[in-house]
């Protein structure tokens, strides 16, 4: 594998980490207040979403089978924390 393809992979994987790691704990200290539940939603969200367009952007140059595998788990965290979102407080 190249070196700069592993690093995506390990940059990725990291910021889908930090964004479930940040929702997880935004939830656990919110207590079900909507205003700090829309904070940690935003930004656990953005982080997962940068980390998904970052895949799609080296896809087009790498073509590789586990950059696409990496983007399914990214959309099933974001839609993930989406339905956790809707079902809580709408």
């Amino acid at each position: 594998m190249d070196q700069k393809l592993r690093k995506v992979i390990y940059m990725s994987l990291a910021g889908t980490l930090l964004g479930v790691l940040l929702f997880v704990f935004g939830i656990t200290i919110s207590h079900n207040t909507l205003l700090v539940d829309c904070v940690y939603y935003i930004l656990g969200v953005a982080l997962m979403f940068i980390s998904f367009l970052s895949l799609k952007n080296n896809y087009k140059t790498f073509k590789k089978p586990l950059l696409i595998y990496i983007m399914l788990i990214d959309l099933f965290f974001i839609v993930l924390a989406t339905i956790y979102m809707i079902i809580n407080h709408f």
